[in-house]
């Protein structure tokens, strides 16, 4: 099973770091697992630096960047979509 996990980031860098530091020390077992790091129009340069941090080799994480669309989480989480339809087939898809 394929599994596409989209973590959807929008600034607040203090935060993104716990979060990325907890995803990225987790045992993946066999699980299928890519990690898609979505920035929906961050503008404070702390956040890119941690989305761009070099992680162990055994993850698979793509990093992608979007201008700020509408206050809408919707919006964020379909663009996440979106772009994990690109990268490849996955069974599953979670944010």
């Amino acid at each position: 099973m394929k599994i596409g996990m989209a973590v959807l980031i929008h600034e607040r860098p203090d935060y993104l770091n716990l979060c990325l530091n907890s995803l990225f020390t987790t045992e993946l077992y066999d699980y299928d697992v890519t990690f898609l790091l979505n920035d929906d129009g961050s503008k404070d340069p702390r956040v890119k630096l941690l989305m761009d941090e070099p992680r162990d080799k055994k993850y698979k994480i793509h990093r992608n960047f979007t201008s700020k669309g509408t206050n809408n989480a919707g919006q964020a989480i379909n663009k996440a979509i979106d772009y994990l339809d690109t990268i490849g087939s996955v069974d599953n898809i979670g944010w």
